[in-house]
């Protein structure tokens, strides 16, 4: 599960836009920072530091959307630690800082304190106007050091602000070393000293060199063995060993997964090697880029419950190139030793080829191919910029990489609340050229009641009846959309399943072109006043909402949609929700009874810890995993009251152009998630659902200048 543990929910119009961060829990963090709150994005009361004069503000900023301003007198800011740290260890200082004013000072200093007053002061000063730089200063913790205080401070000077944001203190942590196998005891000859077990065990009968080797089996097993340190000029790992297994049909695996914290973290990155040669060891090797941002790896060996056979292993290496590998020249002619494989599409792998040995006045070379199991048919249309070619590694062996190769069509949706493009032929003639030149696909539009309660599908049906067949000679979709928190509520579930029986009672009146093609419900249980007493019985009744819909639907030929919020799984209440006797977070419940969801990942970045794609991975993997998809939604909309939902739940500020590219990265990653995380992904992404017209059609191309934001 994802850590999100600080949550707001705020209520805004229909759709609860919510200011979801990230809350330190530990006085250590998954990087190894001490400190916590170390880029003021909480106020100070809330997590350890103690100010004298320092305001948290959002004027000038790192990271996040906050630092600390010290200014204009003297004044100062203050982290007391008594824990964490020995005499001898070498610590490491880290800030961004800047000032207002030419002549000013802003210094961030580490104090190490004992019984008996100050031992030694050490830090790093700021004199840079503008946007704010790094500094860094390692410290060794001297003898009698029993408290340390990390001081933010500005003298009087002229009368300006120094700012300070992301403050870094921590254990120096060691480069990984380079060029040597980073495994101890790599061949089981000390037994399973250095790894920790899990199924794996010692053998000395079947092994491949010297008295020892390592067994899984005959169900499923592992074991591991972790590597801390600096990868930051890490470039390649490389795994080799011997494996075997014992039946057909059984794989041993090797290989390495990198995470991007000392502690805990997310899984960033996923490479492993298979052996499936019977009774007789082969060897193997792989090389692969270091994610960035790696932190720590754990290489694994492991096997699948299986046959009901046995896995071995034996003199593993793992080997971290902190260079680029040097192009050999020797003068030598260099010779290829494999082709690539006959009767498939292949090219030279990103792995570079392998030296093997010289003969004669020649260099032999082992060369790694990608090569495609499939033509991949194009799409029996033209292809528009929603098809997009998914690639998906599905075997290793042999100096190759297999990709299975297909076109997906992504959905590109848009919300529509108003109705004034039903009634006005001007304003409908403006919305489908602005549809067809956004390539929408998919319209989500409102069949809500009109200004005497009656549904507007049952009161104007022959608006909807032009508006759909319009639509569909473009090729879009139309799904009728509604909504509303009180339907929730067990007692009042009759008044939605009655409106999507006006609809299909709608469809079975009109002709094919003129019907909707699904039902798309934005009901919000979280905003109702009893959701945070009752958390669980309005959860339950929302679910039984859902599957009711979804069993209506599904009998009358229509999809059925329903928009969620991206963190009901960092909810203990939602996270874990008992359903018809089986518990797990809401978010999954929802998946399991609808056709797909919309995820309502209201952010304006795609990557990063409070990004779009962190925020609905989990959904959109789980999505995969049962046959369901998921539809990801952003803003276009200034929601109001920024200090509660502040612009990061919105594109409004940064106009067009920046917010296609965050969603170009959104679907480059999921198009291709087979291969990231090891998560398989890609099916469960839809596509991309835009909130909503009439923002929409009035975003900048570039970026607008907002006061106060």
């Amino acid at each position: 599960m994802k850590r999100r543990l600080a949550v707001l929910l705020i209520p805004v119009l229909l759709l609860g836009y919510l200011n979801l961060g990230v809350m330190r829990v530990s006085a250590i963090s998954g990087d190894g920072n001490i400190l916590l709150n170390p880029g003021f994005e909480e106020d100070f009361s809330d997590a350890g530091w103690s100010p004298d004069g320092c305001v948290i503000t959002e004027d000038v900023f790192n990271g996040g959307e906050k630092s600390a301003r010290l200014g204009a007198g003297e004044t100062g800011c203050y982290y007391a630690i008594t824990e964490g740290f020995n005499p001898g260890e070498t610590f490491v200082l880290k800030a961004f800082g800047s000032v207002s004013e030419e002549g000013e000072l802003g210094i961030v200093n580490v104090e190490m304190r004992g019984d008996d007053g100050l031992i030694l002061r050490s830090g790093v000063t700021f004199d840079n106007t503008g946007a704010m730089v790094e500094k860094q200063q390692e410290v060794v913790i001297p003898d009698g050091t029993t408290r340390i205080m990390v001081c933010l401070y500005k003298e009087a000077n002229v009368g300006g602000f120094a700012y300070f944001d992301d403050i870094y203190f921590g254990k120096k942590i060691p480069k990984v070393a380079e060029n040597v196998n980073l495994l101890t005891n790599p061949d089981f000859e000390n037994a399973l000293s250095s790894w920790e077990p899990d199924g794996v065990r010692a053998e000395g009968d079947v092994v491949k060199n010297g008295a020892g080797a390592a067994v899984i089996g005959p169900g499923e097993g592992g074991g591991y063995f972790a590597v801390n340190g600096d990868f930051s000029d890490a470039r390649k790992i490389t795994i080799s060993g011997w494996g075997s297994v014992s039946l057909d049909g059984e794989k041993a695996l090797f290989g390495v997964d990198m995470f991007d914290a000392a502690t805990g973290g997310n899984r960033i990155g996923k490479y492993q090697i298979v052996f499936t040669d019977v009774n007789e060891y082969a060897y193997k090797t792989f090389t692969f880029d270091v994610v960035e941002g790696t932190k720590r790896i754990t290489v694994f060996m492991y096997k699948e419950a299986g046959e009901g056979g046995f896995a071995y292993f034996d003199d593993l290496s793992v080997v971290i190139d902190k260079e680029e590998a040097p192009v050999t020249v020797s003068g030598n002619e260099k010779v290829i030793i494999n082709p690539a494989p006959e009767g498939l599409e292949c090219v030279a792998s990103d792995i570079p080829d392998e030296y093997d040995h010289t003969e004669g006045d020649k260099d032999y070379f082992y060369r790694n191919y990608k090569c495609y199991v499939n033509s991949a048919e194009s799409p029996s249309q033209a292809p528009d910029s929603n098809y997009v070619l998914t690639e998906r590694l599905s075997g290793y062996s042999n100096h190759v990489q297999y990709y299975h190769r297909e076109y997906k069509k992504l959905m590109r949706a848009m919300w529509v609340w108003n109705f004034d493009i039903l009634e006005d032929a001007a304003k409908q003639d403006e919305f489908f050229d602005f549809v067809a030149e956004k390539n929408i696909n998919t319209l989500y539009m409102n069949t809500g009641s009109d200004d005497s309660g009656v549904s507007r599908v049952v009161g104007h049906p022959e608006e909807y009846k032009a508006f759909n067949k319009r639509a569909h000679e473009m090729g879009v979709k139309v799904e009728a959309l509604d909504g509303a928190m009180e339907w929730v509520r067990e007692e009042n579930h009759e008044i939605p399943l009655s409106k999507i029986r006006e609809v299909i009672a709608y469809n079975s009146s009109v002709q094919a072109d003129e019907r909707f093609d699904g039902v798309h419900h934005d009901n919000e249980p979280y905003t109702l006043p009893e959701w945070d007493s009752n958390t669980a019985e309005i959860a339950t009744a929302y679910l039984d909402l859902a599957k009711a819909s979804h069993a209506l639907t599904s009998a009358n030929n229509l999809t059925y949609a329903v928009d969620i919020p991206f963190w009901y799984d960092s909810l203990s209440a939602t996270a874990n929700l008992q359903y018809e006797g089986v518990t797990k977070g809401l978010n999954y419940h929802i998946i399991d009874n609808v056709d797909y969801v919309g995820i309502m990942a209201y952010r304006d970045t795609a990557l990063g810890t409070d990004g779009i794609i962190y925020h609905t991975e989990d959904e959109i993997k789980y999505a995969a995993y049962n046959g369901k998809e998921a539809v990801i939604g952003v803003e276009t909309y200034d929601v109001p009251d920024h200090e509660a939902n502040p612009p990061k739940v919105t594109f409004y500020q940064e106009g067009e152009a920046y917010m296609n590219g965050e969603i170009a990265k959104v679907t480059d990653y999921y198009k291709n998630a087979f291969n990231k995380l090891d998560n398989h992904a890609a099916p469960g992404f839809k596509g991309i659902a835009i909130h909503y017209y009439d923002t929409y059609k009035d975003l900048p191309l570039e970026p607008r200048t907002v006061s106060g934001n």
